[in-house]
């Protein structure tokens, strides 16, 4: 099989977590059942994420990229948010 992969963009609104679920859902040719409802759980919490912590307003976008090989599938999801300091923890 060839690589498969894409890129969405996304408004940062809630509507776009059922929208990305369901283009996770056209990987299912390639995906296994199980693997695919856990990429769908990924990129559902991802989205969420993304729009409810991340997004600097209606009018801002979140990115969502997928490639799927013989081996893996693999992803990222981008916001706009302002990034943060994790904070150095104690020994």
């Amino acid at each position: 099989m060839r690589d498969l992969r894409f890129s969405l963009q996304l408004p940062a609104h809630p509507v776009s977590v059922a929208a990305a679920r369901s283009v996770v859902r056209v990987l299912q040719p390639w995906v296994e059942d199980e693997q695919l409802g856990l990429v769908e759980l990924i990129v559902s919490e991802l989205v969420t994420n993304a729009v409810r912590h991340g997004s600097l307003g209606t009018e801002d976008r979140v990115d969502v990229e997928l490639a799927v090989s013989d081996q893996a599938v693999s992803g990222c999801v981008r916001d706009r948010g302002p990034a943060f300091v994790v904070p150095n923890l104690p020994p």
